[in-house]
């Protein structure tokens, strides 16, 4: 039988996923908007890209209204990519696993590399590179979880260089050729760690197989790694 301690920590722990999936939630506001010169507060109402519609804040609730809706818009019906419902899904586990395992701090820092990496990665399907300052930002956040997780190169060398070459072959698979682009894949490798970083690289290899399976769940590929990015956090090197 749960104890008044446990379950004031579990009611923590669930704060912290939700915490994390409203943020998710603002990441896609930002990432749909920003490339196409709207701001995250005009409008101030998310709408649906397809029909324009104002969506209603009982079809704005993070996850839970993707599910309800079964990935459609209410009105017109057209299908919302799975990349949101994953990306607020992913950033809410995430989270609440990072603070149930290193409390604040730890959650903290999964949700600024999450962040950062989400940003990174959706830049690309609008024709934009990523910033040299979201370089640096998402360079050093990576530098922070490692040393959070007491991994330098002085201790064990070959993990590090595991996941780099994970996120080579990831790289390869999604095509990209912009050393930016793969620069961002190996950074969230190095953070998956190297038993799921190689996984990642093996689903990569196999997944050249299915490209049309592939086709039918537009940004499902960036979600894979984000999904790697997820589970690392509850993996210590």
């Amino acid at each position: 039988m749960l104890g008044p301690d446990s379950v004031s920590r579990l009611i923590l722990i669930l704060g912290a996923a939700a915490i994390g999936a409203s943020v998710g939630s603002f990441l896609n506001v930002c990432i749909y908007r920003i490339p196409i010169g709207l701001t995250v507060n005009q409008p101030r109402r998310s709408f649906c890209p397809a029909c324009g519609h104002m969506v209603e804040a009982r079809d704005n609730i993070p996850v839970l209204s993707w599910l309800w809706l079964r990935g459609r818009c209410r009105y017109c019906k057209s299908r919302i990519s799975i990349w949101y419902f994953l990306v607020e899904l992913l950033a809410g586990i995430g989270t609440g696993l990072a603070f149930a395992k290193g409390g604040l701090a730890d959650a903290a820092g999964f949700l600024l590399f999450f962040s950062l990496l989400c940003i990174a990665l959706r830049t690309r399907h609008a024709d934009q590179q990523p910033t040299a300052l979201l370089l640096i930002a998402l360079a050093s956040a990576v530098f922070l979880v490692l040393l959070e997780r007491r991994m330098t190169l002085s201790t064990a060398p070959m993990t590090i260089l595991l996941s780099a070459f994970a996120g080579l072959l990831v790289a390869f698979w999604t095509g990209w050729k912009n050393w930016k682009q793969t620069f961002v894949v190996i950074a969230g490798t190095l953070v998956c760690g190297s038993l799921i970083s190689m996984i990642l690289a093996v689903v990569a290899l196999v997944s050249g197989r299915f490209k049309n399976w592939w086709k039918r769940f537009t940004g499902l590929d960036d979600a894979l790694l984000l999904m790697g990015v997820c589970l690392g956090s509850i993996i210590r090197f």
